[in-house]
């Protein structure tokens, strides 16, 4: 019947184009989209889109610089992708991981072969978290450093340069959750109504959009910066919510997304950062009745330490690409 013949093309148009189906439900979501594209075109600079491998393997005789693979968890190997290891680049001292994370706590034992050998392809190679440098000894005997995250190698005054503050006039509290737990949000409630704050969400989770004093669910990043920025208290569960937190100065309490014995879970990218710093008090454990530490954090220390990181990491950096640099060019006069 016509009916069901449009109920299927529905169905078939969903399936083929699953964001036109995200925006439905999310009406903000093409603002996000738009805005995350605008900071993509201002303050990176792209080649082409590259979809097949032959386009891909090509770069190698065009691009005269190092290859660089990094950030965040690419080397996560519930989503194993053999060309986030660079394996495309055809002479290992042209590849340079900088800060990969695994995320996970181990890697599955049908893999260990193939990421060892990729890992062992690297150049030059770092980690963004000691359990994740831990694996990568474990598997192939090499003590890859551990260097920090990419947005926190800029500085506090570096980010604000590109800031947009929100127009938010009453002290509020800025929740960045990306899991679902309700206690979290209930602990949350219950703090900021004792303190006198707003609650400010960013959903994410189903029933965040009605969660809350003020939901904003199409921020782009210069939008989540002037909002960390200017909120009295950040509540958060995402290590870059929490990373933000700690750049920009702020007061902040983190939750552990996963129970340690989930089979995903990531929670070691979040204490790999706390303890490094010394913040691992700003942790709220699951089993706590109310939110103690909300006391002004002692930055003077731990801007000392982020500085001291920082140099050490940037440094890294500049020696690996400056080193493969030089292999290059030697490879061009011989």
């Amino acid at each position: 019947s016509p009916q069901k013949s449009n109920y299927t093309s529905k169905i078939t148009s969903a399936i083929r184009n699953p964001h036109k189906l995200l925006e439905r439900l999310l009406p903000s979501l093409p603002t996000r989209r738009n805005r995350f594209h605008a900071f993509v075109r201002s303050y990176i600079d792209q080649s082409e889109r590259v979809f097949i491998m032959y386009s891909l393997a090509a770069t190698n005789h065009f691009a005269e610089l190092p290859f660089v693979c990094g950030s965040d968890q690419i080397w996560a190997p519930n989503q194993f992708d053999q060309w986030y290891y660079l394996s495309f680049v055809t002479d290992r001292h042209r590849r340079i991981a900088y800060a990969p994370s695994i995320g996970l706590p181990r890697i599955p034992d049908h893999l260990k072969p193939q990421v060892a050998a990729l890992v062992e392809g690297i150049g030059f190679l770092s980690i963004r978290e000691r359990q994740g440098a831990q694996l990568v000894h474990e598997l192939t005997g090499i003590h890859a450093p551990v260097v920090l995250d990419p947005t926190l190698l800029l500085t506090k005054e570096e980010w604000l340069t590109i800031s947009r503050p929100p127009s938010i006039n009453k002290p509020y509290a800025l929740c960045y959750l990306l899991g679902s737990n309700p206690k979290h949000r209930d602990l949350i409630g219950k703090y900021n109504q004792t303190a006198g704050y707003d609650t400010v969400v960013l959903p994410f989770a189903e029933g965040d959009d009605s969660w809350g004093d003020v939901q904003l669910d199409n921020i782009g990043p210069l939008e989540f910066i002037g909002l960390v920025n200017r909120a009295s208290i950040v509540f958060t569960d995402s290590l870059h919510g929490m990373l933000f937190s700690i750049n920009l100065n702020k007061p902040f309490n983190v939750f552990m997304r996963f129970a340690e014995n989930h089979i995903l879970c990531q929670n070691s990218r979040i204490e790999n950062a706390i303890d490094m710093l010394g913040l691992r008090h700003r942790l709220v454990e699951d089993d706590t009745a109310a939110i103690q530490n909300d006391k002004d954090i002692d930055y003077r220390t731990v801007n000392r330490l982020l500085a001291t990181e920082r140099t050490r990491s940037l440094g890294y950096l500049a020696d690996s690409l400056q080193r493969s640099t030089a292999y290059a060019e030697r490879l061009i006069h011989a």
